[in-house]
């Protein structure tokens, strides 16, 4: 069971709905949801719990051939999700686009430069670095995928019967993404990518940064977030968008998934 402050509990019952929609592509093993919920002081989580070990080779490969499924399943022609989601304790807006190349730009490396620049980091000026991103993408359109979205060792393990993925980040987007990170995690058996080439072979783009990012504001003390945006303030807007020469955030109305596993769509 995770417990927290009364005021986690949209961050648990997002983390339930991912959970949720992952269980539902029938592709990978991710814990059962039995509850969430809250009393006046405390919020909860309650899973399923599962005895676990570190990955070994062969469920390595059956993970990777798990996650090339996921990546497969569902047909969604845009990116991000019907509500925001957390990246470890980094706040991961998730607002419907058409373009990868905005989605990824905008909300990805302009929100997470943003959140740096809140707390002091700054790593050169966020209009420029938002739109160089965007030219280097915008000849990429890859199918959207639906994304675990924080896929390292800590994240993922073995149990009697399998591989098993938890705390997601989830969203639809480019399934490199997913893969990009491990890497840097020398203890994580190689055979994962085997069994990923064995049923959708990779190409070679990496997207690190969002999750380097995010492990730099993890490391300081969390803020609350507020960015103006045009026609008032917003916090944790559902998606960035630029304008003007200037990065705003919009706020993304949060729809259920509806039972065929696909996400709401833009209006």
């Amino acid at each position: 069971m995770k417990c927290d402050a009364r005021e986690q509990l949209p961050i648990f019952t997002a983390e339930a709905d991912q959970l949720a929609l992952l269980a539902r592509s029938k592709s990978v093993r991710v814990p059962e949801v039995y509850g969430v919920g809250s009393d006046r002081d405390y919020s909860f989580l309650l899973l399923e719990y599962q005895q676990l070990k570190p990955l070994d080779a062969h469920g390595a490969y059956c993970l990777g051939q798990q996650l090339a499924h996921l990546h497969q399943w569902s047909e969604q022609p845009q990116f991000g999700l019907d509500f925001d989601s957390d990246l470890t304790t980094t706040p991961q807006p998730n607002a419907w686009q058409r373009r990868w190349s905005e989605f990824f730009a905008e909300q990805r490396i302009g929100w997470q430069l943003q959140l740096a620049a809140e707390k002091g980091m700054t790593f050169g000026d966020i209009d420029d670095i938002v739109d160089r991103v965007y030219l280097r993408l915008q000849h990429h359109q890859p199918q959207p995928s639906l994304l675990h979205g924080n896929l390292w060792p800590g994240n993922c393990a073995m149990t009697a019967h399998g591989p098993i993925l938890f705390d997601p980040a989830s969203y639809w987007g480019d399934r490199e993404c997913d893969l990009a990170m491990l890497p840097l995690y020398p203890e994580l058996p190689p055979q994962i990518y085997d069994g990923y080439q064995s049923v959708w072979p990779l190409g070679g783009r990496v997207y690190r940064a969002p999750a380097a990012l995010s492990a730099v504001l993890s490391a300081q003390p969390q803020q609350p977030v507020r960015r103006p945006a045009s026609g008032g303030g917003t916090t944790r807007g559902g998606g960035a968008v630029a304008a003007g020469g200037v990065i705003t955030f919009r706020g993304a109305e949060r729809r259920p998934v509806d039972g065929s596993g696909r996400a709401g769509q833009l209006p």
